[in-house]
């Protein structure tokens, strides 16, 4: 994202000024359309952290972001830390005079990084913010997008493969609408109820960890090493990871290691 040249809306914008996405794999991802232009000060907190801008991102340095922390009430009427989803926009890069971009040039954003983000994060439930990307959704991926958890199957085109994924998607207000209404966030408890009981389920079974679990390392019975368990954790985009062998801890540092160069609690 902030080396891209060629989707539009990218030529010429210098790479201090773009955002990325925040989060993490997860089984829940929110989407929205795509930014505004930072302002000078941001770009400058950017600069001095060494750290790019993040979507819809809230912290103290940069002040109060409205779009954000609903964002972060969303999730916390969930059961979910902001940090334990992934949030994106469809179109990368801001538009001129902030306009609403088309259906032809999101498509070429989703080309680019939309598929390959929902290929790595292999999100259980996506949350659509906003009615531009609902109806882009609608087009590229045929599919219809309502105002209540929808499985559907979506075709994801990365080079020169074709990938089915099947998830939940559903449809809501944009932070910015929610904010030109007040920012009531009654307005998204009317949506979220519907799909609170699925996203339950669904953390339960991300955040459930096998405790009686051994490897080779095993003394007495077990199966696989450890470099197979945590691969397993990261296809499975598992949070946490335990291991519990049979008179011996001959594989922590191993576990430890390779755990957290995923980004895998052990």
């Amino acid at each position: 994202i902030l080396e891209d040249n060629s989707l539009p809306y990218s030529a010429g914008f210098p790479k201090e000024r773009r955002y990325i996405p925040s989060g993490r794999r997860s089984p829940v991802m929110f989407v929205g359309q795509n930014p505004v232009f930072p302002t000078d000060e941001a770009v400058e907190i950017a600069k001095k952290r060494g750290k790019p801008l993040e979507f819809f991102e809230v912290c103290e340095e940069l002040g109060k972001n409205e779009n954000g922390l609903l964002i972060n009430q969303c999730c916390e009427y969930l059961g979910l830390k902001r940090s334990d989803v992934y949030v994106t926009n469809a179109v990368k890069y801001p538009s001129p005079n902030n306009e609403e971009p088309m259906a032809i040039e999101a498509k070429e954003h989703f080309k680019k990084f939309l598929y390959k983000e929902i290929y790595v994060v292999k999100p259980e439930i996506i949350f659509l913010m906003g009615k531009a990307v609902q109806g882009w959704f609608e087009k590229i991926f045929h599919i219809e997008v309502k105002e209540e958890p929808t499985e559907v199957t979506l075709n994801l085109k990365i080079g020169d493969d074709r990938i089915e994924w099947t998830c939940y998607v559903q449809g809501i207000y944009h932070p910015a609408y929610v904010k030109r209404n007040g920012s009531k966030f009654s307005m998204y408890e009317e949506q979220l109820v519907k799909c609170k009981k699925i996203v339950e389920e669904i953390i339960l079974d991300w955040k459930f960890v096998h405790l009686h679990a051994h490897n080779s390392f095993s003394m007495k019975d077990g199966i696989g090493d450890p470099s197979t368990r945590v691969k397993w954790a990261v296809e499975n985009r598992k949070a946490s990871l335990a291991t519990s062998n049979h008179g011996n801890i001959f594989d922590w540092l191993q576990m430890y290691n390779r755990c957290k160069a995923e980004k895998i609690k052990p």
